[in-house]
């Protein structure tokens, strides 16, 4: 689950540099990248100037989580978090409530 999202983008094969293209089991999370600091300098002049968002950008600054999906496509997600929850099957979930 990502939180305070910027921007998504997505990438069809085709269009994906060789760097994108990496293992489908895992997110890479960048602090920093040209493209993402040019996005958040324009974030900060927009709302990121009011006291409230510098609060939020100081305890948790934007970055950039990149997924591939096998053979299809990349997607960029822009946000300040991600937390990753592993999926649970529906025995599980029954044995969690009973």
């Amino acid at each position: 689950m990502f939180r305070d999202v910027l921007t998504v983008t997505y990438r069809d094969m085709a269009a994906l540099e060789e760097d994108d293209v990496q293992g489908s089991d895992y997110i890479l999370e960048e602090a920093s990248t040209e493209q993402l600091d040019e996005l958040v300098k324009r974030w900060r002049s927009f709302v990121g100037w009011q006291e409230y968002e510098r609060t939020k950008d100081a305890e948790a600054p934007f970055k950039s989580y990149r997924m591939f999906l096998d053979d299809a496509a990349g997607i960029e997600v822009v946000a300040r978090s991600v937390e990753i929850r592993h999926p649970v099957s529906p025995a599980e979930q029954r044995a969690r409530t009973s």
